[in-house]
């Protein structure tokens, strides 16, 4: 997500007014014109445990882009599921990123219920022709495998060589890329995109510019040419000279279905 993890959680404080009108002040901050400001605001909200979570169901949808992407991150640190009715409205934001951060926290807290909304939410990403391999609907099609709804075609050699590195999630070693890209396209998947991280400081999180051109996604090309395309481009990456050999590497794809 866009801004700063929360941090190191401080200690809930104790209730009695003082406390309310302290997270009232704070929830109202996280809408503030000084996104500096609303940060520190974020991560004092998360010493409170719950404690503020009916006042940013309250208020969370009435805030501009930043306050809701903060409260979102608040909702997820929470971890409450009634946060997910108020992520349901948000699916339908006009800010694409806020669209995208609700819905993947739905793949976290929501239910049942987040389904036919997500759903309709991926319907409405076709319909205004956002590239399918975008932020929002990769998110979409991440929330409804999470809630079960949706299988995700995994390789046996992509589910092996698969790692989980810190910050960026689930990663695949350069060392590996290539396999894995050649298992995906041999399982007629769609790869929509391929991201490398390198070590910065100890830590994965700098992205290796390779400058491949990747090839936009015309749903009026047949399938099979579709993927033979993402692979040539995936693996132009996977063995460009500016990716380090000690690199980790993102994958998003697409089953024909998710067309």
């Amino acid at each position: 997500m866009e801004h700063g993890s929360p941090g190191r959680a401080r200690r809930p404080r104790s209730g009695g007014a003082g406390s309310r009108r302290l997270l009232a002040e704070l929830v109202a901050r996280l809408d503030g014109d000084d996104h500096n400001a609303a940060e520190e605001a974020r991560w004092e909200l998360c010493g409170h445990g719950a404690a503020p979570l009916d006042l940013l169901l309250e208020r969370a949808l009435r805030f501009g882009r930043f306050g809701k992407l903060s409260a979102i991150e608040l909702f997820e640190h929470i971890g409450d599921p009634r946060a997910a009715d108020v992520l349901v409205l948000m699916l339908r934001d006009e800010d694409e990123t806020v669209r995208a951060w609700a819905a993947s926290a739905l793949g976290d807290l929501g239910g049942p219920d987040a389904v036919e909304p997500l759903r309709a939410a991926y319907q409405a990403v076709m319909a205004r022709g956002t590239p399918l391999d975008w932020s929002e609907p990769d998110a979409i099609r991440r929330a409804l495998t999470a809630l079960g709804v949706r299988t995700e075609v995994v390789p046996v050699v992509v589910a092996e060589c698969a790692r989980e590195v810190e910050p960026i999630g689930r990663a695949w070693p350069v060392a590996d890329l290539a396999a894995v890209i050649e298992a995906l396209a041999g399982a007629r998947q769609w790869i929509a995109g391929v991201s490398v991280y390198s070590r910065n400081d100890g830590v994965y999180g700098w992205r290796v510019d390779t400058g491949v051109e990747w090839p936009a996604l015309d749903l009026g090309l047949p399938w099979p040419d579709l993927v033979a395309r993402a692979r040539e481009a995936a693996l132009d990456v996977a063995t460009h000279p500016r990716v380090p050999t000690d690199a980790y590497a993102t994958l998003a794809w697409l089953d024909r279905g998710d067309t």
